[in-house]
């Protein structure tokens, strides 16, 4: 099995348990709040579908914001491992990959700043 078919699987896996670790509770609350408000009296009007639905959102940007943040190691190291594999066999693509380090001269050396010429010397007292 290839290696990235092989990350894919287990990450399906890892997404399917922080599904069950994200629903499980939220579930739980949710069937809490509908049944706290049928004993409140309340039905389904517009307000409490769009919160129900504002709800679901919520939950589904959480966990699709957690699933990316579990995925990145794998999705950004397979491309990663295919340029640096292929770098050693073409050498255009290693030499944009390892560029040429920058020549080592010598900079010419600045002339020191313009310093005023020195004060005469004071003159000594008569007498």
């Amino acid at each position: 099995m290839p290696r990235p078919l092989a990350s894919s699987i287990i990450l399906g896996i890892v997404g399917l348990i922080l599904m069950l670790i994200i629903l499980v509770p939220a579930a739980g609350i949710a069937f809490a709040a509908v049944m706290a408000a049928k004993a409140a009296g309340l039905g389904w009007t517009v307000g409490t579908i769009t919160l129900a639905v504002v709800a679901a959102s919520v939950l589904l940007a959480v966990f699709f914001f957690l699933t990316a943040l579990i995925s990145v190691p794998a999705i950004v190291f397979f491309p990663a491992y295919s340029i640096y594999f292929f770098a050693a066999r073409y050498p255009a693509l290693s030499s944009a990959l390892y560029p040429a380090p920058p020549s080592a001269a010598i900079p010419a050396v600045a002339p020191p700043p313009h310093e005023p010429p020195p004060l005469p010397p004071t003159p000594e007292p008569i007498g």
